[in-house]
Formats: structure tokens, C-alpha cells, sequence
């Protein structure tokens, strides 16, 4: 089976191409129809092929399919390879990501840089390499390619933090028992069995820096320290060890946080300096 496979593939790419985004639905048609039915039969019992255009969807890119199936009528997936949600399911609970307001403007801000500045000069270095020849051995064009991917990632990534923010001011007015205890921006300072003293401030998960030592709320300690208070001794269980932490001093003032920097290597910045 394998063996088969390989010829099958070989063939597509003598039949198809590389260039399967950019070929149109008649041209495609015409290409596989005049292959022999085995070879027909052979491809849609092994990949699976547009049922239109009969173009393998194996070669096919996630916006090229979605293209054919638009441009076809068709679903881009197939209703065996979809799951109904079950009527005893419980409700999915979505996990909220709490950030501090300086946190919640560096993703803004790097969101804003790869949206609007990094994307539209990647996308121009991709349309000049294409214009220089064979896609398939245009290394311009491959690593455009994928960096444009990446690019997109991660702002569906930053998009998705965004929108599930839950902005926490460390600086905001507390009273009563919520200001003497551990909760989300508190800056703790707690000493170990040893007597040696630490100091750390509880942050979101995007506001890491332990050079700074901020901690994600949801990190061992953080769970450890949420609720006590000043001469409260609480348990950290870490793999392998326990130790018994004292909390000496609970505060809520300003986290000082690094804000976002457009990478001094970032093609934008490239294409600026060029331009200047």
C-alpha cells in the first residue's frame, strides 16, 4: 500500500503540478479526466478528490480547498469528519486570562505591528519573489511563504488572547479582607524554612518574566500563595519536594512591565530603511 501511495503521489505532481493554488477549476478538470479510470478511482479512494474539479485534495493548500469548495458548491469537509455535539455534553467553560492593563497594550500593540506594518511588507517581498521564476526552487518565495504563515498564526493567536481579556488593575482600590490577601496583581514577599526571603508578583500568562520575577497566576506558586495573607504558612508542592512557605508581606501597587519593541530585524523595518 505504501508503495502504491508513492506512485499515486508521483503522479499527482507530474498531472497537477506544484503550483495547485493557482491553477482554475476547468483546467484541472481537464487535466485528471484524461488520465485512465484506474488512476481516477485510485486517487479518490486514496486522498479523496474535489468532486467537481476531481483535484486531489492532498495537494491542495487549506485556502486553495476552501476555494475549490466555494467555487464548487461543496462543503470544504465532509460530513463523515464532522462530530454533532452530544445532548448530555457538558457546556465547554472557557478559561478567562486575566492581564494587567500594561499587558493587555503590549499585545495590542504587537498585534497592531504584524497586522498593519509586518504583514504588508512580507506580502510585497512574496509578490517580488514570485516574479522571479520557478515557484518551486525560489527560496525567496518558500521562506516568504512560510513566514507569512507564521505571521498569520500568530495573529489569530493575539487576536483570541484579546478577546478573552479580563483586564485586573494591581493599582486599583481594594478594601477589607481582599486587600490583605493574595490575588491576581498582588506583589507577595515570603520567606522559606530557610529564613531566605523572595519577593514575586502574580501576572497573566503573557506577562511571564521571571527575570523580573513575575508569575503566571496559574504556576504552582501562585497557587500556593492565592488567598493567604501576612503570617499565613502555606504548602508548595513542586515535583519531588515540599516546602513550607511564610507570607511576610502582601502589597498592590504598579507592575513595571517591558513594553512592546518592533524587532530591530523585522522586514518592515528593513523596508523602511531602504526606503529612507
Amino acid at each position: 500500500m505504501q508503495c502504491a501511495t508513492f506512485v499515486l503521489r508521483q503522479a499527482i505532481t507530474v498531472v497537477i503540478g506544484d503550483e495547485v493554488d493557482d491553477h482554475p477549476v476547468w483546467q484541472c478538470r481537464r487535466l485528471v479526466e484524461n488520465e485512465p479510470p484506474f488512476f481516477q478511482a485510485s486517487l479518490q479512494w486514496v486522498h479523496g478528490n474535489c468532486k467537481n474539479c476531481r483535484t486531489p485534495r492532498h495537494a491542495m493548500s487549506n485556502a486553495a480547498l476552501a476555494r475549490h469548495s466555494w467555487l464548487n458548491g461543496l462543503s470544504p469537509m465532509r460530513k463523515a469528519f464532522t462530530r454533532e455535539p452530544r445532548p448530555d455534553a457538558p457546556p465547554l467553560v472557557r478559561l478567562k486570562n486575566y492581564i494587567t492593563p500594561l499587558g493587555l497594550q503590549r499585545l495590542k500593540d504587537e498585534h497592531r505591528f504584524l497586522l498593519f506594518k509586518e504583514r504588508p511588507a512580507m506580502t510585497q517581498v512574496v509578490a517580488w519573489a514570485a516574479g522571479n521564476g520557478d515557484r518551486s526552487e525560489n527560496a525567496d518565495y518558500q521562506y516568504g511563504k512560510k513566514r507569512l504563515r507564521e505571521i498569520d498564526r500568530r495573529i489569530r493567536f493575539l487576536g483570541k488572547r484579546i478577546d478573552a481579556a479580563e483586564v485586573v488593575d494591581p493599582e486599583a482600590p481594594r478594601s477589607g479582607w481582599s486587600a490583605e490577601r493574595v490575588f491576581f496583581g498582588a506583589t507577595v514577599r515570603y520567606a522559606n524554612r530557610d529564613g531566605t526571603e523572595r519577593m514575586v508578583s502574580i501576572v497573566g500568562l503573557d506577562e511571564v518574566d521571571l527575570d523580573r520575577h513575575q508569575i503566571s497566576w496559574m504556576s504552582p506558586l501562585a497557587r500556593a500563595l492565592t488567598k493567604a495573607g501576612p503570617g499565613d504558612v502555606v504548602t508548595l508542592r513542586a515535583p519531588g519536594a515540599t516546602e513550607q512557605l511564610e507570607i511576610l508581606d502582601v502589597r498592590y501597587e504598579r507592575i513595571p512591565m517591558e513594553p512592546f519593541i518592533e524587532p530591530p530585524g523585522a522586514e518592515s523595518a528593513l523596508h523602511a530603511r531602504a526606503g529612507g
